[in-house]
């Protein structure tokens, strides 16, 4: 493709490649002087040393979102290892469950069923070593009646309160207006979508079934020369790195299914079944697929 433009030489420009398509790929872009048509100039024809521009690879990206999946997905209770902080199977008396809620036939053996409109589950955080990079993960069966998946009404799946109210910050919430979302903010409490420092992920629920298990994962890393979200639904999802612009403090608490504690927002249920609850104190980097 050609695309022809005048430049204003006092003035900075700028370029932006917005795809509106699912998919999309883009390599090799080139700006060169002249007027030419769609086919008239090809990539092969430009001279390999930029004349004053610069080569821009994957790597010197300042941010970049892409696709990326579980090598495997998780098809048995979960193993605990040396990098699990917290896990909970939900198959005896549970501690930490708030408001209306009930044990139910689960994923694997008994799971917890946060009911309307009060129904959470609360994990003291203070104590686990998950602040530069974690993941949490569990198995979600929102009520099938409910369509929670496709496009019905706000409803809150997990939240990571930071310990100062300075800090990082982290929810997972859907709206049909933004299907699942992953956004993470600088400072506790309900944050402004729209200013303030912030980074996001957004995932497609539509395709989900209604009867089934959902696996849910959530993780980052803030330890690097760039900050990395990952958010994935049933071993598939999106990735993004981003330059640093958060520090790890550390979480006082950790809630799902609910609107947070403390918050002046309606009650949020997810009103369904969660199971297997783990939370690991690495990244899910190394389980990621190439």
């Amino acid at each position: 493709m050609a695309y022809n433009f005048n430049v204003d030489k006092e003035k900075a420009v700028s370029i932006a490649i917005i795809g509106q398509e699912a998919g999309l790929t883009v390599d090799q872009i080139a700006v060169v002087r002249g007027t030419y048509q769609t086919g008239e100039l090809k990539m092969s024809d430009v001279p390999g040393d930029t004349l004053g521009g610069e080569h821009v690879g994957l790597e010197e990206l300042s941010r970049l979102v892409s696709h990326c999946a579980l090598s495997e997905l998780p098809e048995a209770p979960f193993d605990e290892d040396e990098n699990t902080v917290f896990h909970e199977n939900f198959d005896s008396e549970v501690v930490g469950a708030v408001g209306d809620h009930r044990q139910v036939e689960g994923k694997f053996g008994q799971a917890l069923y946060l009911e309307m409109p009060d129904g959470r589950f609360d994990v003291d955080a203070s104590n686990l070593d998950i602040g530069p990079q974690a993941t949490v993960e569990f198995w979600v069966r929102p009520r099938p009646a409910q369509r929670l998946w496709h496009d019905q009404g706000w409803h809150y799946f997990l939240h990571c309160e930071p310990a100062q109210a300075s800090g990082f910050q982290l929810d997972v919430d859907r709206h049909p207006s933004t299907q699942l979302l992953l956004t993470a903010s600088l400072g506790a409490g309900p944050y402004d979508r729209d200013e303030g420092t912030r980074e996001y992920l957004q995932l497609s629920t539509s395709g989900a079934d209604l009867e089934q298990w959902h696996h849910l994962l959530v993780s980052w890393d803030l330890t690097g020369e760039r900050q990395y979200l990952w958010l994935l639904l049933d071993g598939a999802g999106m990735q993004v790195f981003f330059e640093p612009c958060f520090e790890a403090g550390g979480f006082s608490r950790i809630e799902i299914g609910n609107t947070p504690s403390g918050w002046d927002v309606p009650y949020l249920c997810i009103d369904g079944a969660i199971d297997e609850l783990r939370i690991s104190n690495v990244s899910v980097a190394e389980r990621l697929a190439e």
